[in-house]
């Protein structure tokens, strides 16, 4: 995985301990999973990045039958 949040390797260690745990908060759920991310991107004010997550996650849906759809028809830019 390149190192996209710095040189500083604690804080990778807690960052990916966060995403295991979350992970196994919500057993492996990609729907419930990418969700989490999307309201932490609101959260922090992220709106662009948030609606193009939510673009491609969208079209992963489209492209894979077994992919539930998280947005429904929320409307992006």
């Amino acid at each position: 995985m390149p190192n996209v949040f710095g040189n500083d390797y604690q804080r990778l260690v807690e960052i990916e301990r966060d995403g295991i745990r979350l992970s196994q908060k919500y057993r492996w759920d990609i729907d419930d999973i990418v969700n989490v991310f999307a309201a932490a991107l609101e959260d922090a004010n992220a709106h662009t990045l948030r609606s193009k997550i939510v673009d491609i996650y969208k079209a992963e849906c489209l492209a894979e039958d077994n992919l539930p759809n998280p947005f429904g028809e929320e409307a992006t830019q």
